[in-house]
């Protein structure tokens, strides 16, 4: 078990296989060009969360390969469970609080404009609230976070949508909960979102 004060860091990415990531940039970039800028931004989020004083659990779409193991020595790597994001996503939470850590918090890999000092802030938030999340300007959010797995929060939720953030406040009101919100950031989605993001990872 885990020291009572530990952190973890859930990373949710996707393998970096052509034709299977950035899909709507790939509509009018082509696929290489998406995959390219996937993984400038798998990346990024990387360094960012390098310098996160947490345990990284990294959570690949597929399969966790042998390069991907030698690439990412120190992470904890698994494979997402099979079903909807939000199911995705109570997966890795349960196992992370099974593991004994006292808060998690989840990212993915979309979000040029996210730092460490941001997800470090997380992780300060729970120290007085239940949940934190991070808004993304498309109605979803870029992080969340919890001390415990709450029941029903990734449930009824159609993902992808405008309504993500909107529909988990309300959940979270609902069951009299304290949540804290960081920042409001973009997502990179598209090729104008890359064009307007891309000088945040040095391109």
């Amino acid at each position: 078990m885990k020291r009572p004060e530990s952190k973890a860091l859930i990373i949710f990415q996707k393998n970096l296989i052509k034709g299977t990531v950035k899909t709507r940039l790939a509509e009018t970039m082509g696929e290489e060009a998406a995959l390219e800028i996937y993984r400038k931004l798998v990346k990024h989020t990387h360094v960012q969360s390098s310098k996160v004083k947490a345990d990284k659990l990294l959570f690949l779409s597929d399969q966790v390969s042998t390069q991907e193991k030698v690439g990412y020595a120190g992470y904890h790597c698994y494979v997402q469970a099979e079903g909807d994001l939000g199911y995705r996503m109570k997966n890795a939470f349960d196992h992370s609080f099974a593991k004994g850590y006292k808060k998690t918090i989840i990212i993915g890999t979309d979000c040029a404009a996210l730092t460490d000092s941001i997800i470090e802030d997380a992780y300060t938030l729970l120290d007085v609230n239940d949940v934190v999340i991070g808004p993304a300007i498309d109605g979803g959010y870029y992080l969340i976070g919890m001390k415990k797995v709450i029941d029903g929060l990734f449930e009824d939720i159609p993902w992808s949508t405008d309504q993500v953030f909107a529909l988990t406040v309300e959940k979270l009101k609902n069951n009299q909960l304290e949540y804290g919100c960081l920042p409001e950031l973009p997502d990179v989605d598209s090729a104008a979102d890359w064009e307007s993001q891309k000088h945040l990872i040095g391109e």
